[in-house]
């Protein structure tokens, strides 16, 4: 009864009907109170949208969740990543949400990371080729761009250009990574990049512990 009206309440009143994409936030009564569209909630809401259709059954959750999912590939990923923070209309906006520590971030591993944990959840309960497309993209960028093989850990905060803006060691962030990186290779059974991603998962694990 509790996820049902949460599907209600995230249907009638988080999406926006006409422009796409979840607001940030809503009053308790359904009200947009910040209409930013960030990449981060987006991929919230497609996990959240994707285990209800795995707990009720609706194809309407899980159609919901498909049109985040295009809408997401549509305005917010580039050639070798995604964006953040947007405003209504999806034209670009300062990062203020996930950035801190004095840095503005115009990517990072947190948005990153849930997204994969998303899109991992939307293929386990449907299997489409173009979700494993896409979680394979993402493993590549957190395989070239996120991953810090000397240091052994994944940076926080980058530029455009994937640079590095911090010397900072998330070390909870190292952790569920390890976790959401084995999980999602282990969803879509491949072999190959389950070779390839073991190595980096177990060396974030071990440099945790």
């Amino acid at each position: 009864d509790y996820a049902d009206h949460s599907f209600r309440f995230l249907k009638n009143f988080c999406l926006d009907r006409a422009e796409g994409g979840v607001y940030w936030s809503v009053s308790y009564d359904g009200k947009p109170v910040d209409r930013t569209k960030h990449t981060y909630n987006q991929a919230f809401a497609v996990y959240a949208l994707s285990s209800y259709y795995d707990a009720s059954g609706q194809p309407e959750a899980l159609g919901l969740a498909y049109d985040l999912f295009d809408q997401i590939e549509h305005s917010f990923r580039s050639l070798d990543g995604y964006g953040e923070a947007y405003d209504a209309s999806f034209h670009p906006i300062s990062n203020d949400k996930l950035s801190e520590h004095g840095v503005m971030a115009e990517r990072t591993m947190n948005t990153l990371l849930h997204l994969l944990e998303a899109y991992t959840e939307l293929y386990r309960v449907d299997h489409a080729p173009r979700v494993a497309k896409t979680l394979r993209h993402l493993l590549d960028v957190f395989e070239s761009h996120v991953f810090h093989s000397e240091k052994k850990r994944l940076e926080v905060f980058f530029d455009n250009d994937w640079k590095s803006l911090l010397d900072l060691h998330s070390y909870g962030h190292d952790i569920e990574a390890s976790w959401l990186i084995d999980r999602c290779t282990e969803m879509l059974g491949d072999l190959e990049y389950q070779k390839r991603m073991e190595p980096l998962t177990r060396m974030l694990a071990e440099q945790v512990y």
